[in-house]
């Protein structure tokens, strides 16, 4: 990926500018870039820590966002929020501090950037992404190597985020998006009110990740329809939610129990919460999940193709507890049976995996990146 010149010139005037335009004391911006028109993911869990904490009267916290309905529903709750460009840039550059998600070559500068990040996964990133060319890779290097701090959820991942990141300065804070698995157990029933989602006894939940490139058909047309005959004689739903750089993934509409629900539930998180069983595959999604301590089924139906195009930081066969599953009759077998969640090989598996991706289960990770935050002022 190459960086055009108009765009270098308009990265070199940003730079600049930040060193004119004065910073205002408790401004923090947050700009996603990860997922640039929902409101979701640890820039929203923190937004909304930021917006209700004891010390919210010391800080402005600042939402982009180039969606009407997410700045609609953010300015309809009270909440502060931008969505034109020139706003967009003005409140970064006069930021004290900007929260960021994943990769953006323009935040350079005299800025004061924390990176929360989107996922605790296991694929190479950032500056160890293949994917990335050499002059991308320097032009991400000179953003990294300036940021204040970046969230990590245990020393492994620590250890992954300073290769990925080229800096030392990864903190053990945790991710605050998960701190909503420690709320009110009364959410789940409200939720799935919410959606519409209360007569199902049960919700499985498939969240797989995107393909970089070619179709993504994991499924055939048997296998819906012999899925869905099992979950109307158990009253089940199958959930799909679509990774938000998916443009492939077609979900069948005339199935009464298999729902796509990439529209209609913004915040993956959200889903999360009701859900009783998580299919996934390379998603780092399955590291949030493992949190609720339900059972996660790896579906690996191209892992060969995959692996040839990604590259991982970890072993995955080593480190995820499985089951992996390579074909469509055999998830549904284990959709259909759930035994060998509970069988004490497996148990000492998913306990391994849970501690090797979070130091802290307790809900407070909003709570110690803000008191990070605060150390920099």
């Amino acid at each position: 990926m190459r960086i055009s010149l108009p765009l270098q010139l308009k990265h070199s005037l940003f730079e600049q500018l930040t060193y004119i335009v004065p910073k205002q004391k408790g401004l923090v911006v947050f700009y996603p870039t990860h997922n640039k028109s929902g409101f979701s993911g640890n820039l929203k869990s923190f937004f909304l820590y930021l917006s209700t904490c004891p010390e919210r009267e010391n800080y402005k916290a600042v939402w982009c966002t180039n969606n009407d309905q997410t700045y609609n529903d953010l300015k309809a709750k009270g909440y502060h929020v931008v969505k034109n460009k020139l706003d967009i840039h003005y409140q970064l550059l006069k930021a004290q501090h900007i929260i960021q998600d994943s990769s953006h070559v323009m935040l350079v500068g005299k800025l004061s950037v924390i990176q929360l990040w989107h996922g605790n996964g296991f694929k190479n990133s950032a500056l160890l992404d293949e994917n990335n060319s050499p002059e991308m890779r320097e032009l991400l290097r000179k953003a990294y190597e300036q940021y204040a701090f970046i969230a990590a959820s245990s020393p492994e991942n620590q250890e992954l985020m300073v290769k990925s990141f080229g800096n030392e300065k990864v903190l053990i804070v945790g991710s605050p998006k998960n701190d909503v698995f420690y709320d009110n157990p009364a959410q789940i029933e409200t939720i799935k009110g919410q959606y519409g989602l209360s007569k199902f006894n049960k919700i499985y939940a498939y969240t797989p990740t995107f393909r970089d490139t070619g179709d993504f058909n994991p499924f055939d047309g048997r296998f819906w329809e012999a899925l869905n005959t099992w979950l109307v004689a158990n009253n089940a739903l199958f959930a799909v939610k679509k990774h938000p750089w998916d443009k492939t993934l077609v979900i069948p509409e005339q199935f009464e129990n298999i729902k796509d629900l990439s529209a209609t539930i913004a915040d993956v998180q959200e889903l999360l919460i009701i859900s009783d069983v998580l299919i996934s595959d390379y998603s780092a999604i399955v590291t949030d999940f493992a949190i609720t301590g339900k059972p996660i089924i790896y579906y690996f139906h191209d892992y060969d193709n995959y692996v040839s195009i990604r590259s991982f930081y970890y072993n995955m066969m080593e480190v995820l507890p499985g089951p992996f599953v390579y074909d469509s009759d055999s998830l549904l077998t284990y959709i259909k049976d759930l035994s060998w969640f509970s069988e004490p090989e497996y148990r000492l598996k998913f306990k391994k995996f849970l501690a090797t991706f979070h130091t802290y289960m307790d809900g407070n990770s909003s709570k110690r990146v803000f008191e990070e935050m605060k150390k920099l002022n």
